[in-house]
């Protein structure tokens, strides 16, 4: 086990026993959670959302692009067809609906998108495609699915933002010894440590994606470690493999 006395520094909202702090103690590793961003239910969009669906038609579709985003989720028509981001999502849909996703994606918003747009063809044309995201989602997606005729309308069901202290809490963790690796799992994540990280010297940065990969990017920092595949056991494979290749 390669990870084997590195501590890795989680910034993902979860337990001990979370799928993540997990997949990365199988690979042998020490792990410190700090999450950094807290969400709580946006009800007007809720409401919008909900009333949305219940007037969906045969053919019509849902993307689901967060576990977050199937909190709360109301009933689903056996009639809309489903495409999560990916495995992760794909399964907290399922717990709640019942049913699996029609399509599972590998690579973000947009790439599920262009997933349904080969998948759905000409049938894509003058359906509707309801997003239920954050506040803060990125809506590449939509340009996307509106080139093959879509009507795509997305709901903040919602809200995303920066935990209270976390900023401080994660500059001072840097500003300690014993930090081999920090990982960030969602876009809004990366701009919390961005802003936390200015003026610190940060250990390797680990993304889930490349979504996630692409807000750092966009924040000033960089993700060494990025996993060809989803879901939390490959990235903690990935940061395996790039400790594997040297110290």
């Amino acid at each position: 086990m390669t990870l084997s006395g590195r501590t890795i520094l989680v910034t993902r909202d979860e337990s001990p026993d979370g799928p993540l702090a997990t997949a990365l103690r199988r690979h042998g590793a020490t792990v410190e959670l700090l999450p950094v961003i807290e969400t709580r239910p946006e009800e007007n969009g809720r409401r919008a959302f909900a009333a949305a669906l219940a007037k969906t038609g045969q053919g019509d579709w849902l993307l689901v692009t967060s576990a977050r985003a199937c909190e709360g989720l109301p009933p689903v028509p056996d009639t809309v067809r489903v495409g999560a981001v990916g495995p992760g999502t794909a399964a907290a849909f399922e717990r709640r609906a019942g049913r699996a996703p029609d399509l599972v994606g590998d690579g973000g918003g947009e790439a599920l998108a262009r997933l349904v747009r080969r998948e759905a063809g000409a049938a894509l044309a003058g359906r509707t495609v309801l997003w239920p995201a954050s506040d803060r989602a990125d809506h590449a997606a939509i340009a996307e699915l509106e080139g093959a005729g879509a009507r795509v309308r997305v709901f903040a069901t919602y809200e995303v933002a920066a935990r209270s202290g976390a900023r401080d809490e994660l500059a001072s963790r840097f500003g300690r010894a014993g930090l081999d690796a920090v990982v960030v799992t969602s876009p809004s994540a990366a701009r919390v440590l961005a802003d936390a990280g200015r003026g610190c010297r940060l250990p390797p940065i680990a993304a889930i994606g490349g979504t996630t990969a692409d807000a750092l990017r966009r924040a000033g920092l960089t993700a060494g470690i990025v996993p060809d595949a989803p879901g939390f056991e490959a990235l903690a494979e990935a940061l395996d493999q790039f400790f594997s290749a040297g110290p």
